[in-house]
């Protein structure tokens, strides 16, 4: 995603290059550290299980989910 993200200058230049073999390699370097670095701050907030339970009774209920993101609040309510 970064590299089309960069690809229509949303995002730096640099996460638009590819390797030899045509893959973006920065770009995805680049979205496996951030991942990496996302699970020890989801790991220290987690959410409730209730907020888990409800997300996976919507997508199971509706039909239609593309392009729609579940917000958890991870703890903060």
């Amino acid at each position: 995603m970064l590299h089309s993200l960069a690809n229509r200058r949303d995002a730096p230049a640099f996460l638009g290059a590819v390797g030899a073999r045509g893959t973006p390699v920065r770009a995805v370097l680049v979205s496996a550290a951030v991942g990496f670095l996302c699970v020890p701050l989801e790991a220290a907030r987690p959410g409730e299980a209730d907020e888990l339970a409800h997300a996976a009774v919507f997508l199971m209920e509706n039909t239609f989910t593309a392009g729609i993101t579940l917000d958890t609040d991870g703890g903060l309510r």
